[in-house]
């Protein structure tokens, strides 16, 4: 074939480019009206610029992202000899390269479509999280989608674009261009990478009020990229701030109890004081169950329809019930800190999964072990996953999961552990052991039926009226394993002596139109002991970080921590509140006003947050009572634990 000297190479990038694009805009096109309700919100003009924003904003992370990722063939085009480019090899390797490119666009438009289905976002910190975890993801998408003959229909769509485009490739292929001109369209081109990547940031999308439409208007692998580089937040670089001074003096008066005593500060925002509980005789045992994505809309009393919940809904009559709980994130680990640590949510990663910084904490269970319990984690999955097995064997606890020979593998399971029915089991059969040893114990078991792909062993309900595959059915599924625990439980001599704590680690669906929907953090939790605490419901408003406080005050154990967290049950009921988040925006709800801090410096307060029809967005600062406490609490809790001050080594 006769050489080509009027076309350059690099227009096999500018195609690519295109093809993206295209692929993008048509992707954005279907999320649109598929949410078109939430796109078109306010005036004409509003709707308008909405729209605007999502199609020409998009098409800038678009373009951002593609051009990011030609750096490498940019340096190939560039730095490859025309003899060689013309070669053989070079177009069977230029050919399947782009055969399997055109495969990443296919799918990774596919999982998009699925994940958008889950999570109403575009790809974010969840993606990485669960992209570090292969053998969970893997075999829970496995489990839960058609992935082989989906990935055989982007095989087949990338070898039919590359079978059309066959021609112009082919023609590219034969070009011959000289360094010098080489060179020149590189340098362009990185000129303009560079321009796009300290002009194009995520201060584009944060200054979009509407979820859906900053979620629309990103693009899901550059979103992918941005969340793995930004997992952890420097909280005064990101976020709005107040004097030091100021902060101190609004955290300790937050924290301070007619029960409490402030230790001399070990330096500045420091809340570390003693708690003085009234002691209840014999040390109760204690029992913890956090329940995987049980959301209070699952249950009766806040969906009187709903009926998948029948034991637990029976059971808040019974218990104390705490009917204004708040998870305080969207994640597991995020519940787990928590209740753990009575810490607010610091931006990024959970602390939990902060390798190396995750252990010696002020933490319920090293308070539990300096008292004499005996503290066990149960975990039916594999441990490692999350980190949860180093946090939990760093403070204070020794471990159970889905290696233990306890577990056997004839029992069902999914890629997230064997099913509830197995834990409870295992469960139980430690508990009677430590009891028969005279041994104090506490356990925090983790549950892990009400996760996708939603299936449960055989005959463990009526199929016909609970499907597999379906996450109520899975609901109902473990309510009946918790019912069958208790009442197994019941039959043991320690079950006079032990408070059962049921909580969930967060709700199942956490999207919304607003930044933080507050009814999607809605959660429930009992605490159950029919010997030794009187059934109550409890309407003061609190959220995950109130649960070790509470369940001290229970066990009437005195101690010393820097806690956040409050008794709920001595707490007046207007100073109730709750924190919640999501690992950027920081929020927190009091009265029926929700103050939220996000990156950028960005701050916004919604009145009636508890009554979504009559939320409102109002504009502030931080001269309103609310955001000062608000930004007091997050502020202070990144300075504690970056500084080492919640550390149990940094004691006074």
């Amino acid at each position: 074939m006769q050489i080509q000297q009027h076309r350059s190479r690099f227009s096999i990038l500018i195609l690519t480019i295109k093809f993206y694009i295209i692929i993008s805009f048509l992707v954005r096109f279907f999320f649109t009206i598929q949410n078109l309700d939430a796109v078109l919100q306010g005036s004409f003009w509003e709707a308008s610029y909405s729209i605007l924003t999502i199609f020409l904003q998009g098409l800038l992370y678009d373009l951002s992202f593609s051009l990011y990722a030609i750096i490498p063939a940019l340096f190939y085009l560039w730095l490859m000899p025309n003899k060689w480019w013309q070669s053989k090899a070079n177009r069977i390797f230029i050919s399947c390269f782009l055969a399997l490119l055109f495969f990443c666009f296919f799918f990774t438009t596919i999982a998009e479509y699925f994940f958008w289905n889950e999570y109403h976002t575009r790809f974010n910190f969840i993606a990485v999280n669960y992209l570090i975890y292969p053998h969970e993801v893997t075999t829970n998408i496995k489990e839960s989608y058609p992935v082989f003959p989906l990935m055989f229909l982007c095989s087949m769509l990338a070898v039919l674009f590359l079978f059309f485009l066959r021609k112009p490739v082919n023609y590219l292929l034969h070009t011959s261009e000289s360094f010098l001109p080489r060179t020149l369209k590189t340098l362009s081109l990185f000129i303009l990478i560079g321009l796009l990547y300290f002009t194009v940031g995520q201060a584009f999308r944060e200054r979009v009020r509407n979820t859906v439409v900053r979620e629309l208007s990103s693009n899901g692998p550059y979103q992918f990229i941005a969340a793995f580089r930004n997992n952890e937040i420097n909280y005064p670089v990101f976020y709005k701030s107040l004097p030091s001074a100021q902060v101190t003096k609004i955290i300790r008066n937050e924290v301070q109890t007619p029960n409490s005593k402030f230790l001399p500060p070990r330096g500045e925002y420091d809340t570390l004081r003693h708690i003085e509980n009234k002691p209840v005789g014999t040390k109760p045992n204690l029992i913890i169950i956090m329940v995987e994505s049980l959301s209070a809309s699952y249950m009766k009393y806040d969906t009187p329809a709903n009926d998948y919940t029948p034991y637990l809904d029976e059971l808040t009559k019974k218990s104390l019930f705490f009917n204004k709980l708040y998870a305080v994130g969207t994640r597991t680990v995020r519940g787990m800190e928590a209740a753990e640590l009575s810490i607010p949510p610091t931006p990024g990663r959970s602390i939990i999964k902060r390798i190396g910084r995750e252990k010696n904490l002020y933490s319920l269970g090293s308070i539990l072990k300096d008292n004499g319990y005996k503290n066990y984690f149960l975990y039916s999955g594999h441990g490692f996953f999350d980190n949860m097995n180093s946090f939990f064997s760093g403070n204070g606890y020794e471990t159970i999961d889905q290696m233990d020979s306890r577990f056997h593998s004839s029992d069902f399971h999914t890629a997230w552990g064997y099913a509830d029915e197995y834990l409870f089991d295992v469960s139980l059969k430690q508990a009677n052991k430590l009891a028969a040893q005279k041994q104090p114990f506490s356990f925090f078991i983790m549950t892990v039926s009400n996760h996708r792909p939603f299936l449960y062993p055989k005959n463990a309900l009526n199929e016909k009226k609970w499907p597999q595959g379906e996450r109520e059915s899975v609901v109902t599924y473990t309510d009946k394993t918790i019912h069958d625990f208790l009442e197994n439980a019941k039959k043991e001599p320690w079950f006079n002596n032990t408070i059962f704590v049921i909580v969930a680690d967060h709700n199942a669906h956490s999207d919304g139109k607003l930044d933080l929907p507050l009814a999607r953090y809605h959660i429930p939790l009992y605490m159950y002991a029919p010997k030794l605490i009187k059934p109550q419901i409890i309407d003061t408003v609190g959220s995950q970080i109130d649960i070790a406080p509470t369940v001290l005050h229970l066990l009437g154990i005195s101690y010393t921590a820097p806690f956040y967290g409050k008794d709920l049950l001595t707490l007046p009921k207007e100073k109730g509140r709750a924190l919640i988040g999501t690992y950027q925006k920081l929020g927190f709800f009091q009265g029926s006003d929700l103050a939220i801090l996000a990156p950028q410096k960005g701050l916004s307060l919604t009145q009636n947050a508890d009554k979504p029809l009559k939320a409102k967005n109002i504009d502030i600062t931080t001269d309103n009572i609310t955001v000062q406490k608000t930004i007091s609490y997050y502020q202070s809790a990144y300075y504690l634990y970056k500084r080492k001050l919640y550390y149990l080594n940094n004691k006074k």
